[in-house]
């Protein structure tokens, strides 16, 4: 948490809000490689690990502009956009006083009339909600394999939620659901999933470890919802050392190697979650467009309210 409060403080160009750059999802305009087009890509998403081969396969098959390099030359200065999902789905639609707010980023200052012809020419990708998800999804996803394989005790699977609170120096609770490919019977496995009841949005865990109030608490990330079932599923069909995702919850250890995957899932759960949503909908054009956090908001811990 220490680490995104510190870092630069920059302005959103759609709501001008001014926020820690890591609330926010940077955009650079880029050559496409092949036809030159400007385009608005999230160049910080690019992948950090190698994707599953089974994922790339997959990319080698998508259209041109779907596998656009990321390592192209820059055509502008960067520019910032608060990281929510809703707020980037509003640029589609016209009553949302966001309606293709994209069109003026970058204009703001002295331009050029080569800048301004490349700006009348940018391409926003229709999908950019979901493109931005997908990559989030696939970073942590490659993340959580490539930790795991390092087999040093990083991920940790445990027994129920008593299990993960005695674990020490846990970064982060993973529910991932009961393992499908261990059932008997794909009708009854898919019964038996529709009535587990995964962790709320926001639920936390008590956790054993040392800090200055006496309790040390941690996120619990319902997986199976935000990296979708297909990645859990991938995370449990791959060859690791050990069954590192085959039970239904799992600790990720709070390490230097595990760092960027704890702030990684933060962001990621604040870029999908729901509460606040209304604000975007109906809202007037340029207001304060952030989630907004009240006393009505449950950060519950997650042993208060079962005992599984």
């Amino acid at each position: 948490m220490y680490l995104a409060l510190a870092t630069p403080v920059r302005q959103c160009a759609v709501n001008y809000t001014s926020l820690p750059s890591f609330f926010l999802q940077d955009f650079e305009l880029i050559s496409h490689p092949t036809t030159g087009e400007p385009y608005h890509m999230p160049r910080s998403l690019a992948p950090k690990h190698k994707s599953p081969s089974s994922q790339s396969s997959k990319n080698k098959n998508q259209s041109s502009e779907r596998s656009l390099p990321w390592r192209t030359p820059t055509l502008g200065s960067r520019h910032f956009v608060a990281l929510r999902q809703a707020l980037f789905q509003s640029f589609h639609s016209k009553k949302s006083g966001h309606h293709r707010a994209y069109e003026r980023f970058g204009r703001g200052g002295q331009t050029t009339k080569e800048r301004v012809a490349i700006l009348n020419n940018a391409i926003w990708r229709a999908d950019m909600d979901t493109f931005i998800l997908s990559r989030m999804r696939d970073n942590i996803g490659s993340a959580l394999l490539y930790v795991a394989r390092l087999n040093k005790g990083y991920i940790v699977p445990c027994t129920d939620w008593q299990d993960a609170a005695s674990k020490e120096q846990s970064g982060a609770v993973l529910w991932l659901g009961k393992n499908l490919q261990t059932e008997e019977g794909k009708a009854t496995a898919e019964v038996e999933e529709e009535q587990e009841v995964p962790p709320g949005e926001f639920d936390i865990l008590h956790v054993k470890g040392k800090v200055m109030d006496g309790k040390k608490i941690v996120p619990v990330y319902n997986l199976r919802g935000m990296l979708d079932k297909e990645w859990v599923e991938r995370l449990r069909d791959r060859n690791l050392p050990f069954d590192a995702f085959g039970a239904k919850i799992v600790v990720i250890k709070k390490k230097n190697v595990t760092k960027d995957i704890l702030m990684d899932l933060w962001r990621l759960q604040g870029y999908v979650a729901t509460y606040g949503e209304e604000v975007i909908q109906d809202r007037k054009r340029d207001k304060f467009v952030m989630p907004i956090i009240t006393a009505d908001t449950k950060f519950r811990s997650i042993l208060e309210e079962r005992n599984e």
